[in-house]
């Protein structure tokens, strides 16, 4: 009896388990953030490229990937999570189109 009792719980737990990961597979990471947190981040990102649009390919990207981190350290996030949000993003054009108006507008407004 004892068996069947821990098997079940085991099962139970397991079960637990795997739809908590079916739930949060399905889940698309922008689905997380605000359209002003992601609009904000458009913005961080449009400056860190246009920071290092005039150096050379090699050190473009460098220098991309160091502002990529520091972005995501102040954001609370990954830099692997920057990308997929680009991504989901780009998979969503008039999505896209709106952030990048927004974060161009923004821009504006602070200088």
């Amino acid at each position: 009896m004892q068996i069947e009792l821990k098997l079940l719980v085991a099962c139970f737990l397991f079960s637990g388990i795997v739809f908590g990961a079916c739930q949060k597979s399905g889940e698309k990471t922008i689905d997380r953030y605000t359209e002003e947190e992601l609009t904000e981040l458009i913005v961080d990102i449009s400056i860190a490229r246009a920071a290092v649009a005039p150096l050379p390919n090699e050190k473009a990207d460098s220098v991309r990937n160091v502002y990529y981190e520091q972005i995501a350290e102040i954001r609370g996030m990954e830099v692997s999570e920057i990308n997929t949000i680009l991504e989901e993003l780009s998979r969503q054009p008039d999505r896209l189109r709106f952030h990048f108006q927004q974060a161009a507008d923004s821009i504006r407004a602070r200088n």
